[in-house]
């Protein structure tokens, strides 16, 4: 990812890569690429002495992402809220895939957790909203401003006009 200057394939196919710092999350920011993974999040067989995120390091990361962002390492199924709550999109995974059935309890805390989420969106959507309004002028006051604007604007055309006319006759004079 470093060794890269630019991003390796135009835009039609989606390009990704595996950021395990700031500075390579930036780097994978600069080259315009369309995701990444972070790793490892967790202990995982196929990389056993690598320093782990952990769930801390892994939001600490995806809050400086200004790409999608997906957890790599020891993940599971069972992950995705946490995932989910720490600023990921998902999971990357390859063992901790293969095999396992989708347990109920698992679909339904995802399900929930989803539910809850955009619960959350949406209060602060209308929190942002009536806010929003509550700031804004009335819409009285943004006509009468308006109304004082166009009101302006034909002043300074008719001293334009006026100025205009002086000058000429300056100009007369001085001949």
């Amino acid at each position: 990812l470093m060794a890269l200057s630019v991003r390796p394939l135009d835009d039609t196919y989606l390009v990704a890569a595996s950021c395990h710092t700031q500075e390579e999350l930036q780097h994978a920011v600069k080259l315009g690429l369309d995701f990444v993974v972070i790793s490892p999040v967790r202990k995982t067989s196929s990389h056993p002495g690598a320093q782990l995120l952990g769930f801390s390091g892994f939001h600490d990361l995806t809050e400086q992402a200004l790409i999608p962002v997906y957890a790599l390492g020891g993940m599971q199924v069972i992950d995705l809220p946490t995932v989910f709550r720490h600023g990921g999109q998902g999971i990357a995974a390859i063992r901790g895939l293969w095999g396992q059935a989708l347990p109920v309890q698992v679909v339904r805390r995802v399900f929930f957790w989803g539910k809850q989420a955009s619960t959350g969106l949406t209060r602060q959507l209308e929190e942002f909203i009536h806010e929003e309004a509550r700031l804004s002028p009335p819409r009285l006051e943004v006509e009468d401003f308006y109304c004082d604007v166009q009101e302006i604007g034909l002043r300074v055309d008719r001293l334009e006009s006026r100025i205009e006319r002086q000058l000429q006759r300056l100009h007369k004079l001085r001949r």
